[in-house]
């Protein structure tokens, strides 16, 4: 049971670059759930917070403890459909020598189904102050939105040949 114990504790402490949404589901709390509709879908609003007292167990779990926000859910698709997020301290890399970013960050994310097939990024936007080297401060103020999709259908052919002599 030790042995398990210091292994289970070790990979905890990892961080693999790999955060999902039950990584997620760990450090935040889902509060104040509601339906809606949202671009003529049905869906489940909730709004997110640090889980209190929860000790983070790497850089991601680190940040993620730093954003609250709302999500909005496609209760058929099981699909996040928009995201708002918002810093509520400063992220610092390096201890803030590398880089930093400012409390109150914002994020927003919306993705749709397109032609009943497939989830795409619809619009995208942030809106930050970042420091980098202790020098260089910035602000960043970025909107995309995403249109047209188009779905190509190809033909491929492949012959092999045996090498020439």
């Amino acid at each position: 049971a030790a042995a398990k114990k210091r292994a289970d504790a070790g990979t905890a402490e990892e961080d693999d670059g790999n955060f999902g949404i039950s990584d997620f589901l760990r450090v935040c709390q889902l509060v104040h759930p509601r339906r809606e509709r949202f671009s003529g879908r049905e869906v489940i609003v909730f709004e997110f917070e640090p889980r209190p007292g929860y000790k983070a167990r790497n850089r991601a779990e680190s940040i993620a403890q730093k954003l609250v926000g709302v999500m909005w859910v496609d209760e058929d698709a099981q699909e996040v459909v928009r995201a708002e997020a918002r810093t509520t301290d400063s992220i610092k890399v390096g201890g803030g020598l590398v880089a930093s970013l400012g409390k109150g960050a914002e994020f927003v994310f919306e993705q749709d189904r397109i032609n009943n097939e497939i989830w795409l990024p619809r619009y995208t936007e942030v809106n930050l102050s970042a420091r980098v080297l202790l020098v260089a401060g910035m602000k960043v103020h970025r909107t995309e939105r995403f249109s047209d999709y188009k779905k190509f259908l190809i033909d491929t052919q492949q012959e092999i040949k045996p090498p020439e002599k």
